[in-house]
Protein backbone atom coordinates (compact mmCIF):
# COMPACT_ATOMS: atom_id res chain seq x y z
CA UNK A 1 0.00 0.00 0.00
CA UNK A 2 2.75 2.34 1.03
CA UNK A 3 4.56 1.81 -2.32
CA UNK A 4 1.55 1.69 -4.23
CA UNK A 5 0.83 5.68 -2.44
CA UNK A 6 4.42 6.75 -3.30
CA UNK A 7 4.07 5.88 -6.77
CA UNK A 8 0.92 7.78 -7.05
CA UNK A 9 2.67 10.67 -6.31
CA UNK A 10 5.93 10.16 -8.23
CA UNK A 11 3.93 10.14 -10.62
CA UNK A 12 1.81 13.29 -10.00
CA UNK A 13 4.58 15.39 -8.94
CA UNK A 14 7.13 14.43 -11.58
CA UNK A 15 4.48 15.58 -14.14
CA UNK A 16 4.13 18.67 -12.47
CA UNK A 17 7.74 19.43 -12.00
CA UNK A 18 8.55 18.48 -15.65
CA UNK A 19 5.63 20.58 -17.03
CA UNK A 20 6.62 23.71 -14.80
CA UNK A 21 10.20 23.16 -16.04
CA UNK A 22 8.97 23.14 -19.81
CA UNK A 23 7.02 26.67 -19.34
CA UNK A 24 9.53 28.31 -17.42
CA UNK A 25 12.21 27.22 -19.82
CA UNK A 26 12.80 30.48 -21.74
CA UNK A 27 11.64 32.60 -18.74
CA UNK A 28 13.51 31.66 -15.99
CA UNK A 29 16.06 29.56 -17.23
CA UNK A 30 17.67 27.58 -13.31
CA UNK A 31 14.30 27.12 -11.93
CA UNK A 32 13.33 25.29 -15.39
CA UNK A 33 16.23 23.49 -15.35
CA UNK A 34 15.80 22.47 -11.16
CA UNK A 35 12.33 21.45 -12.19
CA UNK A 36 13.35 19.55 -15.15
CA UNK A 37 16.01 17.61 -13.23
CA UNK A 38 13.28 17.08 -10.06
CA UNK A 39 10.75 15.76 -12.81
CA UNK A 40 13.23 13.36 -14.14
CA UNK A 41 14.30 12.09 -10.63
CA UNK A 42 10.80 11.70 -10.10
CA UNK A 43 8.72 10.69 -13.08
CA UNK A 44 8.81 6.94 -12.57
CA UNK A 45 9.63 6.04 -16.61
CA UNK A 46 12.24 8.41 -16.50
CA UNK A 47 13.74 6.95 -13.69
CA UNK A 48 13.23 3.56 -14.51
CA UNK A 49 15.13 4.30 -17.84
CA UNK A 50 17.73 6.08 -16.11
CA UNK A 51 18.24 2.74 -13.60
CA UNK A 52 18.34 0.49 -16.87
CA UNK A 53 20.97 2.15 -18.42
CA UNK A 54 24.47 0.82 -18.82
CA UNK A 55 26.06 4.69 -17.53
CA UNK A 56 23.20 5.10 -14.50
CA UNK A 57 25.72 6.05 -11.94
CA UNK A 58 26.89 9.11 -14.19
CA UNK A 59 23.41 9.67 -15.55
CA UNK A 60 22.35 10.04 -11.78
CA UNK A 61 25.63 12.03 -10.43
CA UNK A 62 24.88 14.77 -13.69
CA UNK A 63 21.31 15.28 -12.84
CA UNK A 64 22.46 15.31 -9.36
CA UNK A 65 25.09 18.23 -10.27
CA UNK A 66 22.40 20.29 -12.48
CA UNK A 67 19.58 20.20 -9.68
CA UNK A 68 22.02 21.59 -6.86
CA UNK A 69 23.89 23.05 -9.19
CA UNK A 70 20.44 25.21 -10.64
CA UNK A 71 19.34 25.33 -7.45
CA UNK A 72 21.88 27.51 -5.89
CA UNK A 73 22.93 29.11 -9.18
CA UNK A 74 19.16 30.40 -9.52
CA UNK A 75 19.30 31.71 -5.77
CA UNK A 76 22.41 33.09 -5.56
CA UNK A 77 21.07 35.25 -9.16
CA UNK A 78 17.86 36.38 -7.60
CA UNK A 79 19.87 38.23 -4.57
CA UNK A 80 21.94 40.01 -6.78
CA UNK A 81 21.24 43.71 -7.01
CA UNK A 82 20.46 44.63 -10.59
CA UNK A 83 20.45 48.25 -10.97
CA UNK A 84 16.71 48.06 -11.17
CA UNK A 85 16.37 46.45 -8.00
CA UNK A 86 18.65 49.34 -6.71
CA UNK A 87 16.49 51.99 -8.11
CA UNK A 88 13.11 50.28 -6.80
CA UNK A 89 15.09 50.05 -3.29
CA UNK A 90 16.27 53.89 -3.76
CA UNK A 91 12.40 55.09 -4.76
CA UNK A 92 10.65 52.61 -1.70
CA UNK A 93 13.25 54.47 0.51
CA UNK A 94 12.63 58.43 -0.74
CA UNK A 95 8.68 57.40 -0.02
CA UNK A 96 9.05 56.85 3.40
CA UNK A 97 11.22 59.49 3.91
CA UNK A 98 8.84 62.16 1.93
CA UNK A 99 6.06 59.93 4.04
CA UNK A 100 7.64 60.61 7.35
CA UNK A 101 8.37 64.37 6.41
CA UNK A 102 4.46 64.61 4.81
CA UNK A 103 3.18 63.13 8.32
CA UNK A 104 4.98 65.55 10.59
CA UNK A 105 3.99 68.34 8.43
CA UNK A 106 0.18 67.11 8.78
CA UNK A 107 0.32 66.88 12.32
CA UNK A 108 1.50 70.26 13.06
CA UNK A 109 -0.74 72.18 10.18
CA UNK A 110 -4.18 70.01 11.28
CA UNK A 111 -3.80 69.80 7.22
CA UNK A 112 -1.42 67.90 4.52
CA UNK A 113 0.22 70.20 2.34
CA UNK A 114 -1.77 70.53 -1.40
CA UNK A 115 1.55 69.57 -3.07
CA UNK A 116 5.49 68.28 -2.38
CA UNK A 117 6.48 71.60 -3.59
CA UNK A 118 4.51 73.83 -0.64
CA UNK A 119 5.92 70.54 1.91
CA UNK A 120 9.48 71.46 0.37
CA UNK A 121 8.71 75.22 0.71
CA UNK A 122 8.40 75.08 4.14
CA UNK A 123 12.33 74.15 4.22
CA UNK A 124 11.57 70.39 5.09
CA UNK A 125 13.63 68.29 3.54
CA UNK A 126 14.90 64.75 3.82
CA UNK A 127 18.35 63.00 3.61
CA UNK A 128 17.26 61.75 -0.50
CA UNK A 129 19.19 59.54 -2.39
CA UNK A 130 19.06 59.84 -6.28
CA UNK A 131 15.92 61.91 -5.88
CA UNK A 132 14.22 63.26 -9.25
CA UNK A 133 11.28 64.87 -8.30
CA UNK A 134 9.29 63.75 -11.37
CA UNK A 135 9.79 60.09 -10.19
CA UNK A 136 7.20 60.83 -7.34
CA UNK A 137 3.04 61.46 -7.79
CA UNK A 138 1.82 63.24 -4.53
CA UNK A 139 -2.12 63.42 -4.11
CA UNK A 140 -4.40 65.34 -1.25
CA UNK A 141 -7.31 63.29 -0.50
CA UNK A 142 -10.53 64.41 1.67
CA UNK A 143 -9.50 68.26 1.64
CA UNK A 144 -6.11 67.41 3.02
CA UNK A 145 -7.56 64.96 6.00
CA UNK A 146 -4.88 62.79 3.99
CA UNK A 147 -2.55 62.46 1.49
CA UNK A 148 -0.67 59.49 -0.59
CA UNK A 149 3.07 59.56 -2.11
CA UNK A 150 3.51 56.76 -4.98
CA UNK A 151 6.07 55.56 -7.01
CA UNK A 152 6.01 53.70 -10.39
CA UNK A 153 8.53 50.73 -9.60
CA UNK A 154 10.85 48.84 -12.62
CA UNK A 155 8.48 46.17 -12.89
CA UNK A 156 5.44 48.60 -13.71
CA UNK A 157 3.30 48.38 -10.30
CA UNK A 158 3.26 51.86 -8.36
CA UNK A 159 3.86 51.54 -4.51
CA UNK A 160 1.89 54.23 -2.91
CA UNK A 161 1.89 54.71 0.93
CA UNK A 162 -0.52 57.04 3.12
CA UNK A 163 0.80 60.33 4.74
CA UNK A 164 -0.92 59.46 8.23
CA UNK A 165 -3.02 55.61 7.54
CA UNK A 166 -5.05 55.90 10.45
CA UNK A 167 -8.22 55.62 8.46
CA UNK A 168 -9.29 52.60 5.85
CA UNK A 169 -12.11 55.04 4.15
CA UNK A 170 -8.94 55.86 1.85
CA UNK A 171 -8.09 52.10 0.94
CA UNK A 172 -9.50 53.27 -3.08
CA UNK A 173 -7.15 55.88 -3.17
CA UNK A 174 -4.28 53.48 -2.56
CA UNK A 175 -5.62 51.32 -4.96
CA UNK A 176 -5.53 53.77 -7.66
CA UNK A 177 -3.48 56.66 -6.37
CA UNK A 178 -3.36 58.48 -9.41
CA UNK A 179 -7.22 58.55 -9.60
CA UNK A 180 -7.70 56.55 -12.44
CA UNK A 181 -10.71 54.64 -12.88
CA UNK A 182 -10.13 50.77 -11.70
CA UNK A 183 -11.76 48.52 -13.81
Amino acid sequence: MKNKILSIFSWIFGILALSGGVLKLFSEPFIAIFLLTLGIMLFPPASHLIAKSKQARIIKILIGVAFFGSLVLGGYLQQQATPDKQLDRTKESNVKIIRQLTESYCNKNGKCPNSLEELYATGITGPFENYKAEDYFYRSVDNGKECLISTSLSTGKEYTVPCIGKNFRYLPHLLDPRGYVIR
